[in-house]
């Protein structure tokens, strides 16, 4: 019986961590998303995105691995890369 409710135990603990980063997913896809855009309007003013660019393909891949946590968090740091450029551009 002691068995039973470990098992159960572990079981209902990959559940919780799970439910945990499936809640991250959609943030994360939308600042993947944010990034792209952010990324895009840039392009049209012919400045240089390199590391704009490998944090968002950096935020692609950790999205792909299922760590959403850091998918967000790259792609938002993606997207300021991003717009720091941008005003450093108009100054």
């Amino acid at each position: 019986m002691r068995i039973i409710r470990f098992l159960l135990f572990i079981v209902s603990i990959g559940f919780v961590i799970c439910s945990c980063n499936n809640k991250m997913k959609q943030p994360a896809a939308d600042a993947i998303s944010q990034a792209e855009k952010d990324i895009a309007s840039l392009k049209k003013e012919n400045l240089s995105l390199y590391t704009a660019e490998l944090l968002l393909d950096d935020a692609h891949t950790m999205f792909g691995f299922g760590d959403y946590v850091k998918s967000k968090s790259t792609a938002e740091k993606a997207s300021a890369e991003a717009k720091s450029l941008l005003s450093k551009s108009k100054k």
